[in-house]
C-alpha cells in the first residue's frame, strides 16, 4: 500500500508569515517569474509556458530588483 506523497516547494522565498503566489503553466501573467523546480527565470507576458529548462509547470514571481542586471554587468568596475 502506497502512502500519499506530500509535495513541498523548496525554493519559496517568503518567510513563514508571508504569502507566496504560485502560478501554473497556462495561467495568464505578466512580469518576471522563476520556475519553482529549477530556478530558471524569464520575463513573460501572456500565458506562462512550461519551463524551457526542466519542463516544470509551477512558477513564482521573482523579487523585483531593477538594477541587479546593470550592477552585475558592471562587475568589479565599481571598485576600480
Amino acid at each position: 500500500m502506497r502512502e500519499p506523497q506530500s509535495y513541498t516547494v523548496p525554493r519559496a522565498k517568503a518567510d513563514e508569515d508571508e504569502f507566496v503566489e504560485f502560478l501554473r503553466a497556462g495561467d495568464p501573467a505578466a512580469g518576471q517569474f522563476e520556475c519553482v523546480s529549477c530556478g530558471h527565470g524569464e520575463l513573460y507576458v501572456g500565458e506562462l509556458p512550461a519551463c524551457p529548462s526542466c519542463a516544470g509547470a509551477l512558477w513564482e514571481r521573482s523579487a523585483w530588483t531593477p538594477f541587479a542586471r546593470v550592477l552585475s554587468a558592471l562587475g568589479g568596475r565599481l571598485n576600480s
